[in-house]
């Protein structure tokens, strides 16, 4: 074993029951959470993602670049389980296209801690359970299901279900 397998196990282990806890609220299958995490905790230093954020910030006022239409800064990763900035604002209720700077960088703080970050993580595994199976059990999901969830994890939502296939 490396030690990014070691640390990736070691943040599972230690945030056991946050993930059990949040899969519970969210109505997920806990190793779908478990297995996230362990995917997304790459060890990456929080600095490298808040100065990604205000190199990405900077080039949007600099060239007066359309958020929606350019990788922006609304699309870092930040957390220890990486989760982009603009999800979280979305499930938070605000248009993540009219972020301010403040508006991302008290996201990405608050990601930095780890109970938020899995909170977040959980519910937006829910949202992309439900967006392709919205009838679905969340709880009990078939093998297709958790394929779909830990793609569009990282995919998104722009693919059709049938291009998984």
């Amino acid at each position: 074993m490396n030690y990014l397998d070691g640390y990736k196990d070691a943040y599972v282990k230690y945030n056991r029951n946050l993930i059990l806890k949040y899969a519970h609220i969210e109505q997920i299958p806990p190793n779908l959470l478990a297995g996230v995490a362990r995917i997304e905790a790459d060890g990456k230093p929080d600095m490298w993602k808040l100065n990604t954020i205000a190199m990405r910030q900077w080039r949007e006022q600099a060239f007066n670049l359309d958020k929606t239409r350019s990788k922006g800064s609304n699309e870092t990763s930040t957390g220890i389980v990486a989760i982009q900035i603009r999800h979280v604002a979305d499930m938070m209720g605000f248009d993540s296209n009219t972020l301010t700077t403040t508006d991302q960088l008290e996201i990405a703080t608050c990601l930095q801690i780890d109970e938020f970050n899995i909170k977040m993580v959980a519910r937006y595994l829910r949202d992309l359970i439900l967006y392709d199976y919205p009838t679905a059990d969340t709880k009990k999901l078939t093998k297709e299901q958790y394929i779909m969830a830990g793609s569009r994890y990282n995919r998104g939502i722009t693919r059709e279900k049938g291009d998984f296939s």
